[in-house]
């Protein structure tokens, strides 16, 4: 008797059979459930030392520099894989407007 791949001649599934439905089922429908984006951790900051002028909100005075990176996160919240080199920004402490420092 010809048995097609993952059964038995009983008409059963083998083990191969039961991973190979595993496999389908992680592919179509767990994976796609993990929503993969792209987000900055900033982290430390201290107050600067020049005067600047927020082009937003027209505040004038001492902004906050952040150091960051870009990191691929799942579920937009937990970061996994950095992809990109240390990033430094000057904060404006009225309207968060985030500005490249140099």
């Amino acid at each position: 008797m010809v048995c097609s791949p993952g059964f038995t001649s009983r008409g059963g599934p083998t083990f191969l059979g039961s991973v190979f439905s595993f496999l389908l089922v992680l592919c179509y429908c767990v994976l796609p459930m993990l929503i993969i984006g792209t987000k900055v951790f900033f982290w430390g900051s201290e107050q600067g030392a020049e005067l600047m002028r927020c082009g937003t909100c027209g505040f004038a005075g001492q902004f906050i520099r952040k150091t960051g990176m870009r990191f691929i996160t799942l579920f937009f919240i937990i970061p996994t894989i950095p992809i990109s080199g240390v990033m430094h920004v000057a904060e404006c402490p009225q309207c968060k407007t985030r500005y490249k420092a140099q």
